[in-house]
């Protein structure tokens, strides 16, 4: 049986962030991950967020903005408690 991990993890820290740009803050938080993992951008074709509207920013205006060419996306409301929604939608993309 194949099964789906998580291979990085990555954060902007924590905190209050007022005028930093959400952008910028999963910038960090995306190279972290990759770090972590031992990846490149360039490897990464998919995207599952909950930063959208109506004040972050909707999955294809943050893939440009993070220098992904996406195959895959989703994206759910915005609020923290959908933290494990995004985890699962990923592994779902990805499992065989």
């Amino acid at each position: 049986m194949t099964g789906v991990a998580i291979a990085g993890i990555g954060t902007a820290g924590f905190g209050r962030f007022d005028g930093e740009a959400i952008a910028s803050l999963a910038d960090a938080a995306l190279s972290q991950a990759l770090d972590d993992a031992g990846l490149q951008r360039a490897q990464v074709d998919g995207l599952v967020s909950h930063i959208g509207s109506p004040r972050g920013i909707d999955y294809d205006e943050l893939a440009l903005l993070l220098g992904l060419r996406i195959r895959y996306a989703a994206q759910t409301w915005e609020h923290g408690r959908f933290g494990a929604t995004v985890l699962t939608t990923a592994a779902m993309a990805l499992a065989p």
